[in-house]
């Protein structure tokens, strides 16, 4: 009998999450549809070409995420893309898994989806500040200090992907709606200067990055 009332949930809980998660996928393409997408005309060729343009463009921690995206493709179309690949796999982890410590990382996956949004949350602000004329130097932020106060492993891996794809739409919004010419401002934060292509392109490669790590934690 138990044994029946568990299948019963499971299944039930299946279902609200296939539901969710389709939520999530029309959120991504209806803001794809919502605007047209910018083609190869916005120049989007992440890290090398600002190696002559600005030296001080350059830094480590920027480029290792920037050469994980891929220039050929349209800027608009990876962060649609990726998001929706990226929804797929997590909706398909164990929910259990997601409380893992797998030695020797220190964050559950839970606190790396969320560490996750935080990171594009602050990205895309950057983005915005730049674009929209600010002049200020953004400060750098502590991504353990941010964690330490997310309460992350308290939410449900669901909702931490829900969480993930309204971001993710937000920042669609964002991106979509830039003129071309303002994807080339430049501006400082955390004491580097950048410009608004190098913070979608961090978006993309920050995600890329983490997700790749936590596909390996789940297979070993």
């Amino acid at each position: 009998m138990k044994a029946r009332i568990f299948r019963t949930q499971l299944r039930g809980t299946r279902t609200r999450t296939r539901k969710r998660v389709n939520r999530f996928k029309a959120i991504v393409l209806f803001k794809e549809a919502a605007t047209p997408v910018f083609g190869p005309n916005v120049n989007y060729i992440p890290i090398r070409p600002f190696e002559h343009e600005h030296p001080r463009m350059v830094e480590p921690y920027f480029e290792k995420y920037l050469r994980r995206v891929d220039p050929s493709v349209d800027p608009m179309e990876q962060l649609v893309s990726q998001s929706e690949a990226f929804v797929n796999w997590a909706s398909s982890v164990d929910s259990a898994q997601t409380l893992v410590l797998h030695d020797p990382y220190t964050w559950t996956l839970r606190e790396v989806l969320k560490h996750i949004s935080d990171c594009e949350r602050v990205f895309a602000f950057r983005a915005l500040w730049i674009a929209r004329g600010g002049n200020d130097s953004l400060p750098s932020f502590d991504e353990h200090v941010f964690l330490a106060n997310s309460s992350a492993n308290e939410a449900s891996w669901l909702d931490l992907i829900e969480e993930f794809s309204s971001v993710r739409s937000a920042s669609l919004t964002l991106f979509k709606n830039l003129p071309e010419p303002l994807w080339h401002r430049r501006g400082m934060a955390a004491g580097f200067e950048l410009d608004v292509r190098m913070l979608h392109g961090m978006i993309i490669g920050h995600l890329d990055h983490h997700q790749s790590i936590m596909q390996k934690r789940l297979v070993t």
